[in-house]
């Protein structure tokens, strides 16, 4: 991958497959070419194209879902891995109205509640070096919904 972003383009990964009749290998090369792929800088992206059993283009070899639609131990790597990647938090301001957190980068929905009220917003946080967070600061000395919000990514 370092070789090929020496030519300053975007790296897209795709109609990636492993190919092994054990699910549990399938499982174990997935994971592998996902890690690197998610953690390289350059690469923008991971497209998917087979992954039922009944019309995988490779064959059945190749996919995570079988025949009768379990998922088998490649599909399950492969939800674990996006679980993972994916920002889940929930906290309360402190006493200046600030909270943050370490957030995975891509577009992450952010909602503010205030009593009955939600105000809800995107946030894209673009790859970095895997330091990305994502901090939240109401307007002090605010009152009910009228409190500004800022947000900044770092």
């Amino acid at each position: 991958l370092d070789h090929v972003a020496r030519a300053g383009k975007p790296i897209w990964i795709t109609e990636f497959d492993v190919t092994d009749p054990d699910p549990q290998a399938r499982a174990e090369g997935l994971e592998n070419v996902y890690r690197a792929a998610f953690s390289h800088p350059s690469v923008k992206g991971i497209l998917m194209w087979g992954f039922w059993a009944g019309a995988h283009s490779i064959g059945a070899d190749a996919a995570l879902i079988d025949h009768d639609w379990t998922i088998n131990a490649a599909g399950d790597r492969y939800l674990a891995l996006r679980d993972e990647w994916s920002t889940k938090f929930s906290g309360e301001t402190d006493a200046e109205g600030v909270v943050s957190t370490r957030a995975f980068h891509g577009s992450l929905r952010v909602e503010i509640i205030r009593g009955p009220t939600v105000e809800a917003f995107q946030v894209d946080l673009p790859p970095g070096d895997g330091g990305e967070r994502i901090t939240l600061k109401l307007g002090g000395g605010c009152m009910g919904d009228s409190c500004p919000a800022d947000l900044n990514a770092d």
